[in-house]
């Protein structure tokens, strides 16, 4: 599986624990400012992508004197760099993809970021998880399934995005549901908890976003 992962300009804390998640990936690719954090893995980019208005010139000189590709756009542009850098991956054939450091910096850029999962380009790729520390994000799209693996006690939390979700199902939580139908809005499916080391999701319409979080 071709895995690809992402680093946007927001923060990270746990590069230890990065590290290891990145360590079979296929390609990296740095979305602006997110080079830095590549650095910071002692790792090097295979792709630069952005405006390049929040990667530092010392890092951009580096990465030109080693060879990198940097793929640049105008300042005055339709799509953020996190976009651009999820177009990328698609293009370079990505089976699954990590996003990091796309959390908490602005909420402005937080909350699109949540909803690039969304994007129908997407819908092809087994697998895109926005990883914040022990917070992973997800979206299922319906009429389909996803099985997250965990630990008991782990929360699992589900957010209607766009409309009702309908025939939703839960197995392996606390409380499970059965051809359940959350509105829009709702925090009825919020903060779960893991009892088994596999939670079963299945949707049959509409859309919701899967966050789940380690212990």
């Amino acid at each position: 599986m071709k895995k690809i992962a992402i680093f946007a300009n927001s923060s990270i804390q746990d590069f230890e624990g990065i590290k290891k998640q990145i360590s079979d990936s296929s390609l990296i690719i740095a979305a602006d400012g997110g080079a830095k954090h590549v650095r910071s893995l002692s790792k090097v980019p295979d792709y630069v992508i952005g405006d390049l208005d929040s990667i530092s010139k010392g890092d951009l000189d580096k990465l030109s004197d080693a060879g990198v590709p940097v793929i640049v756009y105008p300042h005055k542009k339709d799509q953020t760099d996190l976009e651009l850098a999820l177009n990328l991956a698609v293009e370079k054939g990505a089976e699954e993809i990590l996003i990091f450091s796309a959390m908490g910096l602005r909420w402005d850029m937080t909350l699109a970021n949540v909803m690039l999962l969304s994007l129908p380009i997407l819908d092809g790729v087994g697998s895109v998880c926005i990883i914040d520390g022990k917070h992973e994000i997800r979206l299922l799209k319906g009429n389909a399934t996803m099985e997250v693996a965990g630990t008991p006690g782990d929360t699992l939390s589900l957010i209607p995005a766009g409309g009702l979700a309908e025939g939703v199902g839960l197995k392996g939580l606390e409380y499970p549901l059965d051809n359940a139908r959350i509105p829009f809005g709702s925090t009825w499916a919020v903060s779960n908890v893991f009892k088994e080391k596999r939670a079963l999701i299945s949707l049959e319409a509409g859309m919701l976003i899967v966050v789940h979080i380690r212990l």
